[in-house]
This record gives structure tokens, C-alpha cells and sequence, in this order.
């Protein structure tokens, strides 16, 4: 979504709360969802392909329940089709459909009539006849994806015309589709091939695809479809379609793997969306070839990671999916070293004490050791409050016993406690008033302006008091990221474009440098946000950029 449009769209859960929060307590209350009216607007969002204009449309649908959270993912694919689909349908706004059932309606009989899609009208009517004579199968049409099961050698040498496949010939046809399906997939005007179980996926030249022939939207799609399809097409997705995590996960010998090359590594390292390399990319040229040697030739296992490797991936927010690999040992030796003051360790911290394999030892003497850690680290609520104020209980097991099992919003805390006071177990209901009692036990001394001025130099956090020589590159950087309105507090002569960049990161949007005094936003610095295609700078800025 363009940022412009996040703009628009910015406060408009806000407003569909106070429209449909009361009916959407009603849903919520009826199907024992433990989760505010708030938060379920918020997950809603993500069956909007718009960003935000069918959203209260989609609201509407789950207040009548006729669908689950569940089916957040399908509700999205199916609005994605009206998109596509919307110039051949009669009613072109959301609104005029009902419920979802009346909008599928309308989608199937389009999604079966494929006759219109291709230029050449011939070749659509035969296409279509395929379809009907049951030579073809339609898995999935959206208007501008379409993939089509071969069920017969007619279907494959019509679909396969204009291309190198081998497919057009009858025996090599009947010798794939004995071991499996065969699938053809237009995404636009481009045309590919599946064939799971040789790992065949081939352009029109009969060539395999590389990185960057389907973009990742589209690449994300169609592991969700393939997905539904079989099961055992997850473990079969082309190298290309995986993360790096992903590719981690699923190898678990990369150095010794036939099909995986260095060259492959690299290349997924270099262009695919993954925190692990997200976070070789913000580091020093030294560190990302040494974590990069290690990612390549070292087993997934984590029990031959050592220590520090381990501790420096976790602290940087690397996927927590790999500690699934680890030895209880191991989790435990890191939470024996956790250092709760090392505030972005927190976020992963409560991943890693949900760990089935470490609450199943509970009762040994590692797992006596863990707990007597956990309720240290818990009790330290002098120590970055803020943070364990977020903290709620298991409410299966007694509260001093693995806290950490679930954290929620600081904002939203009071309103989680209170949404959780009215549920119907009475578990639950205890639970929430326990917790209640604690956080409200538990608020720490407040400090004094004398004490912050004292503890500025080595706190970011009082970065409002520091002297100008204690502010260095790295002390201001770590206050942005504390709260990035904390750049207010540094003199206009040391803001660099770096220091605006991390503002923009941590604030979610361009549009918050308006927070900031226009004297720290260079005008070089916004031309080169103009240059790049921000123009909402231009609105944010009109005295600099008087409309001609």
C-alpha cells in the first residue's frame, strides 16, 4: 500500500470499533474469543487486499458470522478475485453483496468461465471446451492468475503449444502424470509448469525458474494454494519459493545437501525477505560474512551453534522458529545467561520458556533451575517495567510456577485484563483479577529529575537530560529505537540521515516526521525522499514545496 493511502486510512479502526464494537463483543462473548474488538479489527485487516477500503465491509461480514478468523486467509483471496473479477460483474461495490456467500456466488461462475480472459478469442473458446470436457481442471482463477490441472494428454499439448516442453509429447505426458499431476499456471501473460514430484518447474523455454520470474506476492499465493491442494506439496515448494529461514528449517545439512549450492545460498540471502538476513544486512561487512559462513556450513541443529552465535541471532530478533532444533540444555544455559536489562532479548524471551520440551522438565533438576530463573527475571520489576507489565500468566498452571506464557500489548493491557474478568470460565476470570493484583503491586518507585539528569549519560532512556558530549552516534540511536520521538532531544547539528531513517523505521510511517521540528529534517534529506517516490513529502512539507 502506497504510504499516502496509510495515511487516509490511519485511525479508521478506531472509528469501526466504536461503530461495531458492541456487536463485535456479542460475536466474541458467543464463541468464547478472548480478544478485544480492537484486536479483531486489527486481524480483519489482513483479509483486505486494499489496505483499508473493503475493511468495514469485512467487519460487517464477522459481526453476522458468516466467517471465522480462521477464514481470514480465504476471505482475502476471495476479495482479491473481486478485484480482478470487478468490470465483468454487475455490482461493482463490495457493499451491494450481502454476505460473503452471495459474493462467492457470483466469483465461482466467473472463475469457471476462463473464455474472456485471453486475448485471442479463439483460443479461449478452446480452452473453455477443455475445461467442460473435463481435460482441464481450474485449481485457482483470480482474472490474473490462473492454474489449470492437466487430466488429459489433449488438455497438455493444447496448454503446452508455444513452448519447449516436453509435455507435448504423449509417452513423456503419460510417464509425469503416472508419478503425479501435472499443473499449468498463467500469471499474466507469463506461463509456467509444475510437476512436484520430479521438482520440475519450468518457464516456456523449459528452463527451471530463478529468483525473481514470480514476484513474492505472487510466489506467497501460490504456496498457499499448492498448500491446500496436497499437503505434501509444502515439503516439495521450488528452492526459490523458500526463505532463508525456511530453507534452514527444511535442510538440515546445508553444507552437505546435493541440491542446495553455495551459490543458491547466497543468492537467497541476497533477495529474499528473511529476518536472519535482514540482520546480516544491518551489520558490519566482517560480521556478515562470518554469520553468513556460519549459515552455510554449519548443521540447523543448534546444539553445533555455539553460545554466542546462538545469543547474537536471538538478540537481534532472528526467527525464533529455529530454537525448535535446540536441546533443552542449551535453552536452558541461555536463560541462565538472560540479562533482563537487555531489553531487545525480551520480545524472543518468552518464545523460547513456551518451548514444549522445557516445560515437560519442570520437574527435573535443569528444569528446576530454569524455573528459579524465570521467577528471578519476573520479580526484577524495578528493572524495565515497562516491559514486564506486558507479562501474562498460564492460566492452566499455579502463577509462580513458568510465567511468561503469553505478552500482549503494554497499551492494551488494562482493557485485555478487563475483556478477560468478563469471560465465562471462571479460570480465566480468576487469572485475570490475579494478574491485576500484581501489575497494580508491582509499580516501581518513580525517579526523580535529579536521578535521570544522573543517569542520562549511560541511559538512553533520559536522553531528554544528556549533555551534548554524552550523546554519541551509538547512545542516540539506541534512544530512537527506545521511542523515536526521542530525536526531539538531540541538537539539530548532530542529526544525521541515518538518525532520521531509524525515526522513520521505528515510527511506522513517513508520515511522522511532522512529530519532528522541521529544523531537524534536512530539505537535502527530503528531496531525496522526493527523488525516490515519496511525494506525500511534498504535502508534509508545503512551505518548502509551494504547489506551482
Amino acid at each position: 500500500m502506497k504510504l499516502y493511502e496509510m495515511f487516509l486510512f490511519e485511525g479508521k479502526e478506531d472509528f469501526l470499533e466504536k461503530q461495531y464494537g458492541e456487536q463485535l463483543s456479542q460475536v466474541l462473548s458467543r464463541n468464547d474469543i478472548q480478544k478485544t474488538p480492537l484486536e479483531v479489527i486489527q486481524q480483519l485487516k489482513d483479509a483486505d487486499p486494499t489496505g483499508g477500503k473493503y475493511l468495514e465491509w469485512i467487519v460487517k461480514q464477522f459481526c453476522k458470522e458468516t466467517f471465522i478468523l480462521e477464514d481470514i486467509p480465504m476471505i482475502r483471496m476471495d476479495l482479491e478475485s473481486f478485484n480482478s473479477f470487478k468490470n465483468r460483474l454487475q455490482k461493482k461495490d463490495i457493499n451491494l453483496y450481502d454476505t460473503i456467500f452471495d459474493l462467492r456466488e457470483k466469483l465461482d461462475l466467473l472463475r469457471n468461465d476462463v473464455s474472456e480472459l485471453y486475448s485471442d478469442q479463439e483460443q479461449g473458446k478452446l480452452i473453455q471446451s477443455l475445461v467442460n470436457n473435463g481435460d482441464l481442471k481450474i485449481i485457482f482463477n483470480n482474472g490474473r492468475i490462473r492454474i489449470f490441472r492437466l487430466d488429459s494428454f489433449t488438455g497438455s499439448e493444447v496448454l503446452s503449444r508455444g513452448t519447449k516442453w516436453c509435455t507435448q509429447d504423449e509417452r513423456l505426458y503419460d510417464s509425469y502424470s503416472e508419478r503425479g499431476h501435472l499443473y499449468v499456471i498463467y500469471i499474466g501473460t507469463n506461463k509456467f509448469q509444475f510437476h512436484f514430484e520430479s521438482s520440475q518447474f519450468m518457464k516456456t523455454n523449459d528452463q527451471q525458474i530463478q529468483n525473481g520470474d514470480i514476484n513474492e506476492k505472487d510466489t506467497q499465493l501460490l504456496k498457499k494454494v499448492f498448500s491446500e491442494i496436497d499437503q505434501s506439496y509444502i515439503e516439495r515448494m521450488p528452492f526459490v519459493f523458500l526463505t532463508i529461514d525456511e530453507l534452514l528449517l527444511r535442510y538440515h545439512n546445508i553444507k552437505n545437501n546435493k541440491h542446495i549450492s553455495r551459490d543458491l545460498i547466497t543468492t537467497i540471502i541476497n533477495t529474499k525477505d528473511s529476518k536472519i538476513t535482514t540482520f546480516l544486512k544491518e551489520e558490519e561487512s566482517f560480521l556478515i560474512e562470518l554469520l553468513a559462513h556460519e549459515i552455510r556450513l554449519r548443521d540447523i541443529y543448534l546444539t553445533k551453534f555455539n553460545f554466542q552465535f546462538l545469543r547474537t541471532l536471538l538478540l537481534h530478533g532472528v526467527n525464533i522458529g529455529v530454537l525448535k532444533f535446540t536441546d533443552v540444555d542449551a535453552i536452558a544455559d541461555f536463560i541462565t545467561d538472560f540479562d533482563i536489562e537487555q531489553w531487545p532479548l525480551f520480545n524472543m524471551f518468552y518464545s523460547i520458556i513456551r518451548d514444549p520440551r522445557l516445560l515437560k522438565q519442570c520437574n527435573s533438576p535443569k528444569g528446576e533451575k530454569c524455573n528459579r530463573i524465570l521467577i528471578n527475571h519476573v520479580n526484577k520489576l524495578g528493572v524495565q517495567t515497562q516491559f514486564l507489565k506486558r507479562v501474562l500468566f498460564d492460566n492452566e498452571k499455579d502463577l509462580t510456577n513458568i510465567p511468561l506464557l503469553w505478552i500482549t500489548g503494554l497499551d492494551n493491557l488494562e482493557k485485555h485484563l478487563e475483556f478477560f474478568k468478563m469471560s465465562k470460565s471462571i479460570k480465566t476470570r480468576k487469572t485475570a483479577n490475579k494478574i491485576s493484583s500484581i501489575i497494580s503491586n508491582s509499580q516501581p518507585v518513580s525517579l526523580s529529575t535529579n536521578d535521570k539528569k544522573a543517569q542520562a549519560a549511560n541511559n538512553p532512556e533520559y536522553i531528554k537530560y544528556a549533555k551534548r558530549e554524552d550523546m554519541t552516534h551509538d547512545y542516540i540511536m539506541k534512544a530512537i529505537k527506545l521511542n523515536p520521538l526521542n530525536l526531539k532531544y538531540v541538537p539539530d547539528d548532530m542529526v544525521t540521515e541515518d538518525m532520521l531513517f531509524a525515526f522513520i523505521r521505528y515510527s511506522d510511517g513517513l508520515h511522522k516526521l511532522k512529530n519532528l521540528p522541521d529544523s531537524k529534517v534536512s530539505k537535502d534529506f527530503t528531496d531525496f525522499l522526493i527523488s525516490q517516490g515519496y511525494n506525500i513529502i511534498k504535502r508534509l512539507y508545503p512551505q518548502r514545496y509551494p504547489r506551482v
